[in-house]
């Protein structure tokens, strides 16, 4: 790019900062999204592509009540496990 106008040359470097920022940022940003699809998934759950093919399959209803849940404060964020 020897003897090119500055103003050509600028542009050149901005282009190519922009795209190297667009793909960190992209691949930064799938990290976080698997990380934390995987992070809230439920233990031992099937993913979705494996739930929809065949059958529907259900858990017969409980008998009895259901048990009860511990009381928690209206202003806490604790949940039970």
């Amino acid at each position: 790019m020897e003897g090119e106008p500055i103003l050509k040359k600028t542009l050149y470097t901005v282009a190519v900062m922009l795209a190297a920022w667009t793909a960190f940022i992209g691949v930064v940003s799938m990290v976080a999204v698997l990380v934390t699809t995987h992070a809230v998934a439920a233990p031992g759950a099937l993913p979705a592509s494996e739930t929809t093919q065949g059958p529907l399959q259900t858990m017969p209803p409980a008998k009895g009540n259901a048990p009860a849940l511990p009381h928690l404060p209206s202003n806490s964020h604790a949940q039970p496990i």
